[in-house]
């Protein structure tokens, strides 16, 4: 016998233990379970809006805000069907906490500022809105945002006002936009008049164009025409006053500055018996 096998055998009272209490067994290793992960679900929203308009009193008491709203609701659930029913649960108690949050601040504010009363609420609703949570286990969160109308009796009252203001803006927003096309056709004008003002063709040839225009060239033809028969008369009255008197070298004078004012003006057609537009006219000594 080997020594192994020696060591192997068990002896005599070995023999009589396992006999009256029989062969001990190991204990078996418990099989260790695999770690839990908890699942994630995505965020999903919803968004509820208001039905009906709540009211939150204005300044005074005597005037209210009318108040639209909109409620975001956000949670981490497997399904949309699971928010909704979550969302229809605590509806009512988000709706009383919007409203207990605005009634006070619309009391601070003037019943003719609905913009700084909407702007007031919101900020308050945002510093309330760590506090909008429901629920356990699956927490839902719920946040608002409102929008503020004014009381319609105050529109109905100074609607006519403001009717009236939005008239006076247009009207001057046109008044403006006259004066810039003004600025720009003006100066192209006076060089048109420049260039044909005087010329006795350019009236009837306007009247083929544009005839605002030929009225206008004709204006200005007469008003020189009355100018220069009124220069003339004025230079050949001094000159025969200075001829009668014996003061010929003035005379004469007044006499070249007459013809000369008659050249540049054009006059000298009164003498052919046509004034300025070319028409004939009876002429006088």
């Amino acid at each position: 016998m080997s020594e192994q096998e020696a060591a192997e055998r068990p002896g005599a009272f070995r023999k009589v233990w396992r006999f009256f209490f029989g062969q001990k067994k190991d204990k078996p290793i418990p099989e260790t379970a695999a770690p839990t992960v908890p699942v994630e679900y995505p965020t999903l929203l919803e968004r509820r809006y208001s039905t009906t308009s709540l009211v939150a009193p204005a300044e005074g008491g005597l005037f209210e805000f009318s108040v639209d709203y909109e409620l975001i609701w956000s949670a981490s659930v497997p399904t949309q069907a699971k928010l909704t029913s979550m969302v229809d649960e605590f509806a009512d108690s988000a709706e009383h906490k919007l409203r207990t949050a605005i009634w006070p601040v619309g009391r601070r504010k003037s019943p003719f500022r609905p913009d700084e009363a909407e702007r007031t609420m919101n900020e308050a609703l945002r510093e309330l809105a760590p506090n909008w949570c429901y629920g356990q286990g699956n927490t839902v969160s719920c946040r608002a945002q409102v929008f503020v109308r004014c009381d319609p009796r105050i529109v109905e009252r100074w609607l006519p006002a403001w009717q009236r203001m939005a008239e006076m803006d247009a009207e001057h927003k046109v008044s403006l936009l006259r004066l810039d096309i003004v600025g720009d056709l003006l100066p192209r004008w006076r060089d048109l008049l420049d260039r044909f003002d005087g010329d006795p063709a350019a009236v009837q040839a306007a009247r083929l164009v544009d005839e605002d225009l030929a009225k206008v060239l004709a204006s200005l033809s007469q008003q020189r025409r009355t100018t220069a028969e009124h220069l003339v008369g004025v230079l050949g009255g001094a000159a025969h006053a200075h001829r009668h008197v014996g003061l010929f070298e003035f005379a004469n004078a007044y006499d070249k500055a007459l013809r000369s004012f008659e050249r540049q003006a054009g006059l000298e057609k009164f003498a052919l018996g046509t004034n300025l537009d070319g028409e004939e006219v009876e002429t006088t000594a």
